[in-house]
């Protein structure tokens, strides 16, 4: 169920979206029936990323809350960094800077116990968006410039790209 979860997620288009949703519920129902808690919360947070891919904020919230919730009740500190990295980008898009900024505090303070440069290089994007959206473009470009040199040092293209973009983003707005 997992697989063709992704796979109609792979897709791209919103009513695979939907689709894939439907069957993460199944899914869902399936792990949290024998207690698998860690589960429950991987499951939750790919339903949370599909609501947010399609601007679902509400469900996308609720989604990666309830999966914060699981990973606290089995001691998941990598689940709990990536729910909270998560919640504050949602809260971030729907203009909730202050909430966006608390969440993603929640997440470095964790972070600082694992040191894991994926989850930091993730953790700085939230801050430059955070950042970017509330006028602070010289802090924004400043975490912009230190996550590209974690991305580059990462050599992940993902996360590399998504920086390059944010920092992009935060020289157009700053110029204007």
């Amino acid at each position: 169920l997992t697989e063709s979860a992704r796979v109609l997620h792979a897709r791209g288009d919103f009513d695979s979206a939907q689709a894939a949703i439907a069957k993460y519920n199944e899914v869902l129902r399936c792990w949290q029936s024998v207690s698998a808690h860690r589960e429950v919360a991987e499951t939750l947070r790919s339903m949370g990323d599909i609501y947010f891919e399609t601007s679902q904020y509400d469900s996308a919230r609720d989604a990666h809350q309830r999966a914060l919730n699981e990973s606290n009740s089995t001691g998941d500190l990598r689940g709990r960094i990536l729910s909270l990295i998560a919640i504050g980008m949602i809260e971030g898009e729907v203009d909730r800077t202050d909430e966006s900024l608390s969440r993603t505090h929640e997440a470095q303070a964790l972070e600082a116990q694992v040191q894991d440069p994926y989850l930091r290089a993730q953790i700085l994007c939230n801050y430059i968006f955070a950042h970017d959206n509330s006028d602070d473009s010289a802090r924004a470009a400043k975490e912009a410039d230190t996550a590209v040199a974690l991305g580059e040092k990462l050599n992940d293209p993902n996360i590399y790209g998504r920086t390059l973009l944010l920092a992009g983003i935060v020289k157009h707005n700053a110029s204007q």
